[in-house]
């Protein structure tokens, strides 16, 4: 069940003539909804006022006390990048405003699950917490909340996720999806946090804290770098606001003004910094944070984060590089199997073929990888896709992502209506989400979950349309194109980078390590241009024909000093 994909060009709109752009950069910005220098003008004083997000300033009055008071304060972060940049982000902010009594706790993805539940309240409690703040996490949390107020614990929940039917009764509720200025509806959990911390410093300010106690106001700004790689590294949809906060992150990082923990990150990864672009956050830094939360414990990425000695960060990064390379292996022995798995569907049923929905699950898989895997099916398939692995309670722990068109949120709560017996919980996005099951009930929940598929989607949906913005000639095949493009970003989830379509004569071709395609193509004016293909050498891979078509990034490729043109190819067509 692999879908094949189709090209199609993206639709020519009227462009708006930007100075110093020609007409390839401003068709390409016309077609991402740009409509004026405005929009890609991503200066700090650019960025919406935080007062429009649900219960910011209640909240921030709460937290600003506890402060003033140097209560215990406990953030309960969730245990991937959003969450660890946003519980480092608030860790840092409350320190620098004046109270080191902050402490931190992640739920294990294993025998906690998501979320602040009873058994974490009760553990801050008895480590002296005064206040809890959640990031990233809690909107759906109504028993530990409910926990948390009959013990005399106030609650503050910041968090980005759709809230279910029923809200947590905390004292306050940060979260964009619960109202807010339009802008605003994409933050990352971190970007809540940020405004979060916005909202306090204006708090403590009026009240006259800073000047009485002698402290230095924080330089907000300084926490950019841990906005840009959360929000990124969760595939926030980058908006006007989304792309300023990230972009005046990755400016810091560019100029070394980021925190040791990132620049550790980015020397394992073996990236550069003059060069660091939202690609290298969201395909190196943040698979390297997550691996932590995936294969053990978050805290050690967030303590990558928050340390302020270098040595000490690298050796927490280089910790992060092995957890992720065993990562890797594990991801790529589940993939062949899930493989199996559908190949062996379709022998015992041909029509498994024509399915709308992609379930699988097997008891020796990682918990902690199936998230990664269910991507990768629904990338290979273009069908929406639940895998599933055994948790430490016997239950079935199951991650979703799905394609355009289809709320996969919304896919689970329209099961649990119908059935409320079959998902014990759920939560998410539209795109991605994660839920529960019992094990007695995967077969019943595979037929539901096509049955309420079937019911939201149309045919065009399952079409993997691949968008190009055109075909290129040999004269636009340019280094000053490439760093033009690279100097528009960031680029990311809603703004994609620019790719084309190409048909070339191929001059040269090596296979690397065993799964990488390097390439040599034949340009119409006589000169040729290098490109790369990465992972597409696998059991289907059968040759290469003399003339090839491609769909193709442009890239820079550095190295030993040298900057070189060259293809990104996304697709072997």
């Amino acid at each position: 069940m692999k879908s094949k994909i189709k090209i199609a060009f993206r639709e020519q709109k009227e462009s708006f003539q930007l100075d110093g752009f020609n007409s390839v950069i401003s068709q390409i910005l016309a077609s991402r909804g740009v409509k004026s220098a405005d929009d890609i003008n991503y200066k700090l004083n650019t960025l919406l006022p935080y007062n429009s997000i649900n219960d910011v300033q209640k909240a921030a009055k709460i937290v600003a006390e506890a402060i003033m008071q140097r209560k215990s304060i406990f953030i309960v972060a969730d245990y991937d990048a959003d969450g660890a940049t946003s519980c480092a982000l608030c860790i840092k902010a409350i320190k620098a405003f004046g109270n080191n009594n902050v402490h931190y706790i992640v739920p294990s993805r294993f025998s906690d699950g998501y979320g602040l539940s009873a058994e974490l309240v009760k553990n801050c409690a008895d480590s002296g917490a005064e206040l809890i703040v959640t990031v990233d996490n809690g909107i759906t949390s109504i028993a530990g909340v409910d926990y948390a107020n009959q013990i005399g614990l106030p609650v503050i929940v910041t968090d980005h996720h759709l809230p279910g039917n029923e809200l947590p009764q905390a004292a306050a509720l940060v979260n964009p999806r619960l109202g807010c200025d339009d802008g605003l509806l994409n933050l990352a959990g971190v970007g809540v946090a940020f405004y979060l911390i916005i909202a306090i410093r204006s708090e403590l300010r009026e009240l006259g804290w800073f000047a009485q106690n002698g402290i230095e106001e924080l330089n907000l700004a300084s926490l950019l770098d841990l906005v840009a790689l959360g929000t990124v590294a969760d595939i926030a949809i980058l908006d006007k606001n989304n792309r300023t906060l990230v972009s005046l992150g990755l400016d810091r990082i560019r100029r070394r003004r980021c925190c040791d923990g990132i620049s550790a990150l980015l020397e394992v990864s073996s990236r550069q910094f003059d060069s660091v672009d939202a690609g290298d956050l969201g395909f190196a830094l943040g698979p390297r944070l997550n691996a932590a939360g995936r294969l053990e414990d978050m805290a050690l990425g967030i303590e990558c984060l928050l340390v302020d000695d270098y040595s000490t960060a690298m050796k927490l990064a280089a910790q992060l590089h092995e957890l992720n390379d065993a990562r890797k292996s594990i991801e790529d022995d589940m993939k062949l199997e899930a493989l199996a798995l559908l190949d062996e569907q379709l022998e015992q049923d041909i029509s498994s073929e024509n399915r709308l929905s992609v379930c699988l699950y097997r008891k020796e898989w990682h918990q902690g990888v199936v998230g990664i895997l269910a991507s990768r099916i629904k990338d290979r398939t273009h069908r929406p896709t639940v895998i599933f692995a055994q948790g430490e309670d016997g239950d079935l722990k199951g991650s979703a992502r799905s394609i355009s068109g289809i709320h996969i949120r919304d896919i689970f709560e329209a099961i649990a209506a119908k059935n409320p017996d079959i998902i014990l919980k759920y939560g998410g996005h539209a795109m991605a989400a994660g839920l529960t099951i019992q094990p007695s009930k995967f077969e019943m929940f595979t037929v539901e979950l096509e049955n309420q598929v079937s019911k939201v989607s149309t045919p065009d949906m399952f079409e993997n349309m691949v968008y190009v913005d055109g075909e290129l000639s040999g004269h636009d095949l340019r280094m000053d194109l490439a760093q033009t493009i690279n100097g528009l970003g960031p680029w990311g989830h809603h703004f994609p980078k620019p790719q084309f379509y190409g048909k070339f004569k191929v001059a040269d071709a090596k296979i690397l390590k065993e799964r990488h395609l390097r390439l040599r193509l034949q340009l119409d004016n006589q000169s040729s241009v290098n490109a790369i293909a990465f992972n597409c050498i696998d059991d289907e891979w059968l040759g290469l024909a003399d003339e090839i078509e491609i769909v193709y990034r442009l890239s820079i490729n550095h190295f030993r000093g040298n900057s070189s043109l060259q293809l990104m190819v996304e697709h072997l067509l």
